[in-house]
């Protein structure tokens, strides 16, 4: 939310209190997946440890890499999450191949799933991180470079691939753990 932002000055007294409010997840037998916003997944660490833990039969997964569009997001809270045999991230429209090799190094690499998240896919752009937040990069929102014959703008899903095989050739993935990515894991999740 940007009320802070916008409707409070220095100086102003705020009157504040304990978070409020029900959030609930149904217990249940299928995968089960997280999105989060904002981020990522250091907002809503103690939900996925407590779901992993009180429903370890439950595969969780953790929508683009645990929304972790700035890599920083995944370094801070991978390592907690570390150990957790039912939790997976997948690769949706993360374009950075950061987020992807901080999932492999603490993870491991049977932990990542492919995803497209196909409307976001298909946008011509890119999530780019800046500072300790990102941006979706796209036409109309920057200037075109100026040694560009074409628009520099490619499908935000091949972006992602190419995050994805940075990340890899980074961690030095053999070609069987790539395929694992792309189609093993998520058969394993899915009991295919």
């Amino acid at each position: 939310s940007t009320h802070l932002q916008e409707a409070v000055d220095v100086g102003d007294i705020l009157e504040v209190s304990v978070p409020a409010g029900d959030f609930g997840v149904p217990t249940g037998e299928g995968p089960l997946l997280i999105a989060t916003a904002g981020a990522g997944i250091t907002t809503v660490l103690p939900l996925v440890e407590h779901l992993a833990r009180t429903q370890p039969g439950r595969k969780l997964i953790l929508a683009h890499a645990a929304r972790s569009f700035n890599p920083a997001f995944a370094d801070q809270g991978m390592e907690s999450l570390q150990g957790l045999q039912n939790l997976y991230c997948d690769t949706s429209a993360v374009a950075e191949s950061g987020a992807f090799e901080t999932i492999i190094r603490v993870l491991g690499h049977d932990r990542l799933l492919w995803g497209s998240d196909w409307a976001v896919s298909h946008a011509r752009g890119k999530y780019v991180s800046v500072g300790y937040s990102w941006v979706f990069i796209e036409p109309g929102n920057v200037p075109p470079p100026q040694y560009a014959d074409q628009s520099p703008f490619v499908f935000n899903g091949l972006e992602s691939l190419r995050a994805l095989k940075q990340a890899a050739m980074h961690t030095q993935l053999s070609d069987g753990q790539i395929e694992d990515i792309f189609f093993g894991n998520l058969a394993g999740v899915l009991g295919i």
